[in-house]
């Protein structure tokens, strides 16, 4: 699918590119759930701090390459508002700064983005910093409540009323909806649920019901639904 598409894409520059980092799909990229008309939503790290600069340089590198191929009608525009310092300018940043800014104050939108993240180049340590980073904060009533705000926030200002319901992605019953269900409960049952471990949102939902947070009726009406949106989006 588009998916394996994008990463193909990607792992081909990265080569041609002489790219020396870790590259993690988010949202709907790293769900298998991208569109023809989807941004490629990334965040890049390095293992090494010494290697920073150079991660850089090459990455920028690949976007300008990627801006020739979209400036050419090819459906591909990558991503890079997430980034692992809180949006300080660098594109790639090492382990150790995304921990320090783990520390420091991220936000609650950006754990949870996190915590949907897929590795698609380079080694597994990048994808469990990640993780750690999406999943070491609990997720108490107060925090809830920000991150449902900033859901009702997002949803206001992209969707018109008068699509409240029709909207496939962000209106009411929705992709994002469905998103948002699953993926809180991981914030709050990480462990129960090996949170970060299992990205695609069939076997999400099905961990759900296996931990008995939904009943196997819910599971397979969640699942239809998804399947549904899915296919009225395309």
């Amino acid at each position: 699918g588009l998916t394996a598409l994008a990463d193909a894409l990607l792992r081909h520059v990265c080569r041609r590119l002489y790219v020396e980092a870790d590259i993690l799909a988010l949202g709907s990229y790293a769900r298998h759930e991208i569109t023809p008309s989807s941004d490629l939503d990334i965040v890049c790290l390095v293992g090494n701090p010494e290697q920073q600069p150079a991660a850089e340089a090459a990455i920028q590198g690949l976007i300008a390459l990627l801006g020739r191929l979209r400036r050419s009608e090819a459906p591909v525009d990558v991503d890079l508002r997430l980034r692992p310092d809180g949006g300080k300018g660098l594109l790639a940043r090492s382990y150790s700064a995304l921990k320090a800014y783990d520390l420091e104050g991220m936000e609650l939108w950006e754990r949870f983005a996190l915590g949907q993240a897929r590795l698609v180049i380079g080694a597994t340590r990048a994808a469990e910093v990640v993780a750690d980073a999406a999943f070491g904060l609990p997720l108490t009533p107060e925090r809830l409540g920000e991150l449902v705000a900033m859901k009702r926030r997002v949803e206001t200002e992209r969707v018109k009323p008068q699509h409240k319901y029709r909207d496939v992605k962000l209106g009411r019953g929705g992709l994002g909806d469905i998103e948002w269900f699953v993926h809180l409960h991981e914030m709050r049952y990480p462990t129960t649920l090996s949170a970060g471990t299992v990205i695609q949102m069939p076997d999400r939902i099905r961990a759900l019901a296996r931990a008995a947070l939904i009943n196997a009726v819910e599971a397979e009406e969640l699942l239809e639904a998804r399947e549904h949106l899915l296919r009225t989006r395309w």
